[in-house]
């Protein structure tokens, strides 16, 4: 009697306006939803295909509009699929969420629009979600009537790639590929890695706020050097951003501000000093803090430090002079700035330097040896740090004259 009645009573209920449809799929497994209910629950997914194919270049008005009654997807990104192409959110209502799971047959990358240019992601004021092919989810929940918050696998699902082979010399990466990535350069000349910018890591970062971080590492087994450099805008280096030939380098990417990023150099598996010859007068990089500049000209070369500032404490560097005639003459950039050195054959151990001196006055000269005799050694070397505020430390060798003065 008991069975009779809740059957009929459940069978009641399916058909009522107040429950969901209850539907058996061909595997068996029941699958609460309605075609006439917005919202409904769900327990299966429902297949679906990025689009568009047929443009170059997607808007609100072309990618394809996922289903206002179901909340979970697994996606198929075809090969043609237009940029920017994917999918288009419903209408958010307060605590709706929706799940897209990239097909693990095929992942790739494709973007997730709002529904209208009034509707958000986060507290940002972009209207697209790039999704990477390596994530294997992303969910949206709709926190308000305008606005979905994200989140995503990215950061636990990334595998190594390599981002350069052959003769490639140069690459941008993408916001999605340096979000918690690894990967390999096996390029066979020096290049150049440049970071995206600081708004397309917050397009991609849409969570992301002050004070937040990631990292990602560079493994170099090319033949050359790499160096990384920044974004057009909104990126800062705060440390030496060469990776070497066979090192492995972690850097920690941190938010400032809204579309501003500091990257920092966290670690490095293997070290090799990078050597960089120099014929004319140049300016010490704070990026190349560590190398060593090989002076290597006929005639004399002016080097300008960077300003010894407390963010610049640490930076230091080698300036070997080869043989010949040519002197170095080492100058700092700021007033206040003072070398303290060692090894220094004529002039005062130290000396206040007013960077708007001009001539020979307050600066350090490596003059060594024009010629080299039998059995002698002719050139010179200084080794030069910022150790505090305004002050730089060097140790001096020279074959013949180091003055400071």
């Amino acid at each position: 009697m008991f069975r009779t009645l809740f059957a009929a009573a459940f069978v009641a209920a399916a058909t009522a306006t107040t429950w969901p449809m209850i539907t058996v799929n061909s595997a068996g497994e029941i699958v609460l939803n309605s075609v006439s209910r917005a919202s409904s629950f769900q327990l299966t997914a429902m297949s679906v295909t990025a689009a568009p194919t047929s443009s170059t270049t997607s808007s609100l008005t072309t990618v394809t509009a996922l289903d206002d009654n179901v909340d979970t997807y697994i996606v198929s990104v075809p090969t043609t699929l237009a940029t920017s192409g994917g999918f288009k959110l419903p209408t958010p209502t307060v605590g709706r969420k929706i799940t897209l799971f990239n097909d693990g047959t095929a992942p790739a990358e494709f973007t997730v629009w709002t529904s209208a240019t009034t509707v958000f992601f986060g507290t940002t004021t972009s209207t697209t979600h790039v999704v990477p092919s390596t994530a294997t989810w992303t969910t949206f929940t709709a926190t308000d009537t305008t606005n979905w918050a994200v989140t995503s696998s990215e950061g636990t699902s990334k595998t190594l790639q390599t981002i350069g082979s052959g003769s490639t010399t140069a690459i941008t990466l993408t916001a999605n590929e340096l979000l918690g990535g690894f990967y390999t350069w096996s390029g066979s000349s020096a290049a150049t890695l440049t970071t995206p910018t600081g708004s397309a890591l917050e397009a991609a970062n849409v969570q992301a706020r002050v004070g937040d971080s990631f990292e990602f590492t560079l493994y170099n087994s090319g033949s050359a050097d790499v160096t990384l450099t920044a974004g057009a805008s909104g990126i800062t280096f705060s440390d030496y951003a060469v990776i070497d030939q066979g090192s492995r380098v972690s850097f920690r990417v941190l938010r400032t501000a809204a579309s501003s990023y500091t990257i920092w150099r966290k670690s490095n598996e293997y070290q090799r000093a990078l050597v960089i010859d120099k014929t004319a007068d140049f300016t010490a990089a704070v990026s190349e803090s560590g190398a060593i500049y090989s002076i290597v000209a006929n005639a004399a070369v002016a080097v300008t430090l960077p300003a010894c500032t407390a963010s610049n404490v640490g930076v230091h560097y080698r300036f070997y002079i080869d043989v010949g005639a040519n002197a170095l003459t080492i100058k700092p950039s700021q007033a206040g700035d003072i070398i303290i050195a060692s090894g220094v054959t004529t002039g005062p151990a130290a000396i206040l330097v007013d960077a708007t001196t001009s001539g020979t006055t307050g600066v350090l000269t490596i003059t060594p040896a024009a010629t080299v005799a039998s059995n002698t050694v002719s050139g010179g070397f200084a080794d030069v740090a910022c150790v505090a505020t305004n002050r730089f430390m060097g140790t001096i060798f020279s074959s013949n004259t180091a003055t400071i003065g």
